[in-house]
């Protein structure tokens, strides 16, 4: 089982609320890591790679109160569950068998992915399930992993026949072990100044 890319460093960012922010900038708090039993790729804190944009944008939809806020991260893909490469498509394609017939035992049907928009499955029970299987094999092959990344093909098309579609992103869930360092953008300062001005 090969363990991603030891050392890589790449940018990602969570998108969140501000006092979550600034709480987290000036280490007062952690980002909490998310455990979903649907979430795309399992437990984790999650990030969009090199992708402000979408961050803002689920900051915006998804806040509880508060200012939608992006905080940047420094992350290293340690012990990495990479979906962009066909080894580790092949090893999650192995767990999957063992999830398989772990249910079959027990008499369960599988947990399915369900609620799809524009083609998009949007409650990932399934695969989050088959993730977290692939984590307990690694575990118990004295490999922890600390990081899965994924691209996934997302919103409507960008223009008619096109295969490209408007929200297409590489997320990130980690370990918190995988973070470097928090940092504020420069884009949000930008935004925040345009909306300052008369």
């Amino acid at each position: 089982m090969s363990l991603g890319y030891p050392g890589r460093v790449v940018i990602g960012f969570h998108g969140c609320s501000r006092e979550i922010a600034e709480k987290v900038l000036a280490g007062e708090e952690k980002l909490r890591p998310s455990e979903n039993d649907f979430d795309w790729l399992g437990s984790g804190v999650y990030f969009w790679e090199f992708n402000f944009k979408r961050a803002l944008q689920w900051a915006s939809k998804s806040r509880k109160g508060g200012e939608p806020y992006v905080i940047g991260a420094y992350i290293e893909l340690k012990n990495c569950l990479d979906l962009i490469s066909s080894d580790k498509l092949d090893e999650l394609q192995a767990a999957y068998q063992t999830l398989k017939t772990a249910y079959q035992k027990k008499g369960m049907p599988l947990p399915q992915n369900r609620r799809r928009i524009k083609s998009t499955y949007i409650i990932r029970e399934l695969d989050c399930q088959v993730i977290e299987a692939y984590k307990e094999i690694s575990k118990n092959k004295g490999h922890e992993i600390l990081s899965v990344r994924g691209v996934f093909w997302e919103g409507g098309h960008l223009y008619p026949g096109s295969s490209f579609r408007k929200q297409n992103h590489i997320q990130i869930a980690v370990n918190e072990k995988c973070v470097l360092g928090y940092f504020r953008p420069i884009e949000l300062t930008a935004i925040r100044a345009n909306r300052a001005r008369p």
